[in-house]
C-alpha cells in the first residue's frame, strides 16, 4: 500500500520541523486515532543528522472476537527515524512490537517553507502487512480474522500520515 499525503501549514518551517522532530508527543492528542507517542531513543548521529526512536500507541477499537487473541501491543509501534536537519527532512521506518515483520513502513516527509509563514509538509508511505505473522492466533482461524487484522493494522497507520498536518495545525493554533 502507498500512502501520499501533502498539508499546508500556516507556520515558518522551522517551528513546524522542531514541533515534529523534538516534540511530537506534543501533538498526540491532536491525533484522533493516538493515545501516546513516548521518546525512546535520541542519538546525534553527526553535525547533521540525528536519529530518534519513537514508541506510538493507537486507539483503535478491536472487534470482540479478535480481542480475544492480540495485546495491546498490536496497535503499537516503533517509529525509527534519521532526520536530515539541513535539508529538513525525515527518513523512517515502523515496525510493530509484536511481531517485527507484521508490517514494514518505510516513508520520507519533507518541510519545505513555502515563505516566511507557510510550510508545505509532504508525507509519502510504503506499507507491507504481513497479518499471517501475528502469534497466538489458533491455525483454524487465522484465515477469518486475517482480513480483519490486515484492515485494523491499516486503519491505525493511514490516519496518521492524513491527519498529522492537522494535529499540527490545530496544536499551533492552541498554543496562541
Amino acid at each position: 500500500m502507498q500512502l501520499h499525503h501533502r498539508d499546508i501549514i500556516d507556520a515558518p518551517v522551522d517551528v513546524v520541523y522542531d514541533l515534529v522532530k523534538n516534540n511530537l508527543s506534543e501533538i498526540c492528542s491532536y491525533l484522533g486515532n493516538i493515545d501516546s507517542i513516548e521518546k525512546i531513543s535520541l542519538q546525534q548521529i553527526d553535525a547533521e543528522h540525528t536519529k530518534i526512536v519513537n514508541h506510538w500507541q493507537a486507539k483503535v477499537d478491536l472487534p470482540l472476537l479478535i480481542k480475544k487473541f492480540l495485546s495491546k501491543e498490536l496497535i503499537s509501534w516503533k517509529d525509527t527515524a534519521i532526520w536530515n536537519n539541513p535539508k529538513q527532512e525525515v527518513h523512517y521506518e515502523l515496525t510493530s512490537f509484536v511481531a517485527k515483520d507484521l508490517f514494514i513502513a518505510k516513508g520520507h516527509n519533507t518541510f519545505k517553507a513555502l515563505n516566511e509563514g507557510q510550510t508545505e509538509l509532504t508525507l509519502t508511505c510504503t506499507v507491507t502487512i504481513n497479518a499471517h505473522k501475528v502469534p497466538g492466533i489458533p491455525k483454524l482461524l487465522a484465515a477469518k480474522l486475517l482480513p480483519a487484522i490486515e484492515g485494523i493494522i491499516e486503519k491505525m497507520l493511514q490516519p496518521n500520515i492524513a491527519n498529522l498536518g492537522k494535529g499540527i495545525r490545530n496544536y499551533l493554533a492552541n498554543k496562541k
